[in-house]
């Protein structure tokens, strides 16, 4: 993110209503360099069983008519559901997603490390801290590992307050224990606390947590909230964005940045609040 190097700015494509093509639309003429899809933009669920043909070509042909990157494709599922045919079926899933991946030239397929809550994929738990659960987390990535490698394709791994994989700390052991060059982290500092006490506590989260990651660092999120963790237009909660990119710049991140966590409604304010940073960051 040094000197004039392009930085680009991706959106969730979910956040948009409409079909695909009417999405690719809306985010070109917003600006936009890209988008991280997900399936439910071709009114289909987040984790299909399986994808038609047709499918594939309308989101090929959106983008044909307005280019734009497609930085990820969601595939999140619970690595550690404490049902092992849930997690069957999510890594049923993964293998036909990587696979459309590779079709649309996505390069980045993006996971969850999971929780053992049975019923919400974002709720801490406390069995989520035991050796068992770490154990079985590592065995599925260790699964996932194969696919992508099969498809040609990275696994984005995200730290979530409420999954094992919480923090930076926890982040870079996985990494370490995994050793494999398919794995990168997306970092999202709206993730990596439930509630925050004050900016300064979310400043060292990021100060920390890059210094930690640094180059194993593949995408950065763009979400906001404010202390009492409710989610709001970028600017408007507890991030200090100015801070978080100029915090990428020196570990020399440059990957994509990606905004979620707002409405549809909520682009424009986010954008005017954000073009100008970008400026900064670009000079």
């Amino acid at each position: 993110m040094n000197g004039e190097k392009s930085i680009g700015l991706g959106i969730f494509s979910k956040t948009f209503s409409g079909s695909p093509d009417v999405i690719f639309q809306k985010a070109k003429l917003l600006g936009f360099d890209g988008l991280h899809y997900n399936m439910v933009s071709s009114g289909l669920p987040a984790l299909p069983p399986a994808v038609a043909p047709f499918k594939v070509d309308e989101i090929l042909l959106a983008k044909g008519r307005y280019p734009l990157d497609l930085l990820g494709l969601s595939a999140t599922f619970n690595l550690i559901h404490p049902d092992q045919s849930d997690r069957e079926a999510g890594f049923a899933s993964l293998e036909v997603l990587s696979k459309i991946a590779s079709e649309l030239e996505i390069t980045m397929v993006t996971l969850c490390t999971g929780t053992r809550d049975p019923q919400d994929i974002w709720k801490w738990h406390p069995d989520n801290q035991s050796k068992e659960a770490w154990i079985d987390l590592l065995s599925m990535l260790e699964r996932c590992i194969l696919v992508a490698e099969k498809h040609g394709i990275k696994l984005g791994i995200e730290p979530e307050f409420g999954n094992v994989v919480n923090d930076a700390t926890s982040a870079k052991r996985l990494l370490d224990e995994l050793q494999s060059p398919m794995v990168s982290i997306i970092f999202d500092p709206a993730n990596l606390f439930e509630k925050a006490k004050s900016p300064e506590e979310v400043r060292d989260k990021i100060d920390q947590g890059l210094d930690l990651l640094g180059d194993q660092v593949g995408v950065a999120h763009l979400k906001d909230k404010g202390q009492s963790g409710v989610y709001t237009s970028l600017g408007k909660g507890i991030i200090d964005f100015p801070f978080f990119l100029k915090k990428l710049s020196e570990i020399d991140f440059s990957g994509p940045l990606v905004i979620h966590g707002i409405t549809e409604d909520q682009i424009p304010e986010s954008l005017t609040y954000l073009h100008p940073l970008l400026e900064d960051i670009r000079k």
